[in-house]
């Protein structure tokens, strides 16, 4: 009777894991779709400010991009990434009455934060600017602080859309909408005598236009009617400050090196190099559909004691992250003049530290999810120290390269920072949860990157179109070598094959 019950438990277990695959899969890929149509107007939008206003506008506004994340973080005090957390289990539970009150505390909190803030960046723009040592930019920097508070709000409830399982919603205003309307503006500040500032004005005015269908498509997702009564306070505040310094310490990760290059170097290098890290988002791009959907599956899979169900679910998508790395990846490690030929002659200069940030890229891919497996169980104390060790790493690491080697530094001190990072929470998840989220069959992918850039080397070499032409079967071989028949069936049953 023990066994039978044991039986039925094993296979309940293994259709809802299947299950969650295919959720993930499919919210991946719906993301997948959006997000591409995202990339492409955001790499559009980035051409177009490279081309009509110039390298040095574009290093301005990839700086002001760069503010406008950490202060979006801030200005919430962390209720951005706690409500995955505590949203998508309340999601899970159809719990709407708990959502209103959620995002209610959020939007009561925002102002409170953003406002101050941004007066601050609108009263001392100037001293902001001589800090960097570029007068120019004070001016961006007083449109941002006046435009913070919108921002705030508009960054707030676009991530809110994660928790909901909503993924086309979040690509749609965070990613097509947002650089589509912006590319719209462009011109107008341009040609309307802005000069310079036309790509900041154009990127905050968007943001603020948007928050409106924001709003509504809010209030369609969670409905309109009683809502809990939430305080800032508890276990809501403590979470909450925990994921904010863990998220500001992962996105200083990634964009420290732009703020330590426009310290170091001059606006045309930020540009260029902001050119070369936009390609290599294409890199983690399998990596951030999966972070999309699975954040709230892990926080639902872990109330419910399931560990084996986050591993596996883990290990799965950081191989399909990994592969999809690796197809893309191959492209810009063999052809990355090509790649950047979209920006201008001048961005050139971007190739070496596009190779490395692409190199790094498909390591951490190879990771997975690490970050939201500490974040989304009991280990936020854990997440923040070693994220925090990461950004001291990376903070070290282009203080010393910059100055000495440029842009090129700057893609190897983050990219190793950002090995160092997801290295230590692999290790971390092992040791406390018993679980490794790692990618399976790591050395069948890591000998596909290995052969496919040994071919392409070679059919570049003896003829430029064969080459191109030889990509695209090399990455059928390499996906068909590393997936099982599960991988398979869970992506036709995208196509309607294999439902149940």
């Amino acid at each position: 009777m023990d066994l039978q019950r044991n039986t039925h438990k094993d296979k309940g277990q293994e259709e809802a894991l299947s299950l969650h695959l295919r959720e993930v899969a499919k919210g991946g890929a719906v993301a997948f779709a959006g997000r591409v149509g995202g990339i492409f107007m955001a790499l559009g939008f980035y051409a177009l400010v490279a081309r009509t206003v110039g390298a040095a506008s574009l290093g301005y506004f990839s700086m002001i991009n760069t503010l406008y994340v950490v202060l979006a973080m801030i200005s919430s005090l962390g209720l951005y990434s706690s409500v995955l957390k505590f949203g998508g289990d309340a999601f899970f539970r159809k719990d709407m009455k708990f959502i209103r009150g959620f995002l209610a505390m959020g939007l009561r909190v925002i102002p409170s934060v953003s406002l101050p803030l941004g007066l601050f960046f609108f009263l001392f723009a100037d001293e902001v600017g001589g800090f960097f040592s570029k007068p120019e930019f004070s001016s961006h920097i007083k449109v941002f602080g006046a435009f913070l508070p919108l921002l705030a709000l508009f960054y707030f409830l676009t991530e809110a859309f994660k928790a909901a399982r909503k993924p086309g919603l979040v690509v749609l205003f965070q990613n097509i909408l947002l650089y589509a309307v912006a590319a719209l503006l462009l011109p107008l500040f341009k040609y309307g005598g802005k000069g310079h500032l036309s790509s900041t004005l154009s990127f905050v005015v968007s943001a603020s236009l948007l928050l409106l269908p924001v709003v509504y498509s809010t209030i369609k997702t969670v409905g309109w009617g009683e809502k809990e009564k939430l305080r800032f306070t508890g276990e809501y505040r403590k979470t909450s400050l925990f994921l904010m310094f863990s998220g500001l310490f992962v996105f200083l990760l990634f964009q420290m090196d732009r703020l330590m290059i426009g310290y170091f170097r001059s606006a045309e290098e930020v540009g260029i190099y902001s050119a070369s890290s936009r390609l290599a988002v294409f890199v983690a791009f399998g990596l951030a559909m999966i972070n999309y959907i699975f954040p709230p599956l892990i926080s639902s899979l872990f109330s419910q004691g399931n560990l084996r169900g986050i591993e596996e679910m883990g290990r799965r998508t950081a191989r399909w992250a990994s592969l999809f790395a690796f197809s893309t990846g191959l492209f810009f490690l063999t052809y990355p003049g090509l790649a950047l030929g979209i920006f201008g002659g001048d961005f050139q200069r971007g190739k070496m530290a596009l190779v490395f940030l692409v190199i790094f890229q498909i390591l951490a891919s190879s990771a997975g999810s690490t970050g939201y497996v500490l974040s989304m169980t009991r280990y936020q104390g854990a997440y923040f120290v070693i994220t925090l060790l990461g950004v001291l790493a990376n903070f070290v690491g282009n203080a010393i390269l910059i100055p000495a080697r440029g842009i090129e530094g700057a893609a190897l001190a983050s990219g190793v920072s950002l090995a160092l990072t997801k290295g230590a929470q692999l290790v971390w998840i092992k040791k406390k949860l018993g679980i490794w989220v790692a990618a399976r069959r790591p050395l069948g992918i890591l000998f596909s990157i290995l052969a496919g850039l040994l071919v392409e080397h070679l059919l570049k070499k003896a003829n430029f179109w064969l080459g191109l032409a030889g990509y695209f079967p090399l990455v059928f071989l390499a996906l068909l070598f590393n997936t099982d028949s599960r991988d398979r069936k869970v992506f036709l049953s995208l196509f309607g094959l294999f439902p149940h």
